[in-house]
Order: C-alpha cells, then sequence, then structure tokens
C-alpha cells in the first residue's frame, strides 16, 4: 500500500512531511516552552500539531520500509533506518511530552514541579527529534545522491 503512488515510489513524497514539520514544530514547542501564557491561549493545537508530526514520520518510515523491500539490498540502508526509528521514538515521546504538558497545565499548580520538568521533556525531547530528523534526512541524501553529484 505504501509502497507507490501512481507508480512513483512514495517514500520520496512521504518523507517530506516530517523533515518540515518536526523542525517547525520542535521549534515552536521550544520557544512555548519559555512562554507558558502562549501556550495557554494554543490550548491543544501544540498537541494536535505533534500528533501530525507522529503520523506524517509513520508513514514517512512505512513507505520507507515498502521502497527497501523493492531495492531488495541494492543500497544499504541500515544506518538510515536506524535513524529513522529513532526519530520515531522521539516523536512519539515528544507528543507524550507535549500531551502531558498541556494536561498539567489544567491542574490546580499542587504539580508545578512535575510540570516543569514535563516541560523541560518536551524542549529536550523535541531538540532531539529535531536532530535527529535532520541526521536521518541527510542520510537518505547521502544514499541517494553519494556517488551520482561529486
Amino acid at each position: 500500500m505504501l509502497d507507490t503512488i501512481q507508480g512513483i515510489p512514495s517514500h520520496p513524497l512521504f518523507e517530506q512531511a516530517p523533515e518540515v514539520l518536526i523542525p517547525f514544530v520542535g521549534l515552536a514547542a521550544i520557544v512555548l516552552a519559555f512562554r507558558p501564557d502562549w501556550r495557554t491561549k494554543l490550548g491543544w493545537w501544540p498537541a494536535v500539531a505533534a500528533s501530525v508530526c507522529l503520523i506524517t514520520t509513520l508513514l514517512a518510515v512505512g513507505s520507507g520500509n515498502a521502497f527497501d523491500e523493492r531495492l531488495d539490498g541494492l543500497v544499504n540502508t541500515e544506518r538510515h533506518e536506524s535513524l529513522a526509528l529513532t526519530t520515531l521514538t522521539l516523536v512519539a515521546v515528544f507528543l507524550g511530552a507535549t500531551v502531558a504538558q498541556r494536561v498539567l497545565r489544567n491542574s490546580d499548580g499542587r504539580l508545578r514541579l512535575v510540570e516543569r520538568a514535563v516541560t523541560l521533556l518536551v524542549v529536550v525531547s523535541a531538540g532531539m527529534a529535531v536532530w535527529w530528523t535532520f541526521l536521518t534526512g541527510e542520510e537518505g541524501a547521502r544514499i541517494t545522491w553519494s556517488g551520482v553529484v561529486q
């Protein structure tokens, strides 16, 4: 199902969304960590955006697995695959932390220390997701263009 779209490998199409969204949403979450008043005004939108990042990452990983099967060992994609799975895990942690941050924001203030720890987890997981997205994309580009463009 995720192999091709109208005869074209779907992975180069699906992988564009997380490469754009994860850095954008991740950096926005880091900014929002320092502006709790903005977070309050945005409500659940940061968690919705993180959910979209997770969905697009799942599509990219699924289409990448299908593409890798089609290549049948023609290209060594092990490192790219490993980076992609780490990215997927980090985006899932980022989403969980973003949801927890919103839920704790609705608490009555008794969980202030937990809220700060979760905000730190949002910042760290967002930063790591952005970095791993870059590493994954760079490795995919290296696999694709190494030996083609010098």
